[in-house]
């Protein structure tokens, strides 16, 4: 995302876990749609869950993956944005709301 982009948006809201989810919905319903993301396939290292112990790290990573599954906390507000986007084309919006509810199915592209 562009500096500029992120400007005209707003920046990041404080309050939302998931930032990358929060961001690009924020931009895309703010400018009407027409906001696309290209993937960057890098392989994911997630060791910082690591600590001084084999249960500390367990432990650890549990609750990395837990804070992971709080993506869903956004989908209230995507989902209301949704039906108040009469801006944005009705395909457009409705494969993004499925790629955010069944997962990252090539829906939209």
């Amino acid at each position: 995302m562009s500096f500029k982009l992120l400007d005209e948006v707003g920046y990041w809201d404080a309050d939302k876990i998931p930032e990358d989810w929060g961001i690009f919905f924020k931009a895309f319903y703010k400018k009407g749609g027409g906001i696309e993301v290209d993937p960057i396939y890098l392989p994911l290292m997630a060791d910082a869950a690591q600590s001084t112990s084999f249960w500390k790290t367990l432990r650890n990573q549990y609750q990395q993956i837990q804070r992971w599954a709080w993506g869903v906390s956004d989908d209230p507000w995507i989902i209301k944005s949704y039906f108040l986007a009469d801006n944005i084309p009705f395909w457009d919006k409705t494969t993004r709301l499925m790629q955010v509810n069944l997962g990252p199915f090539p829906l939209a592209g």
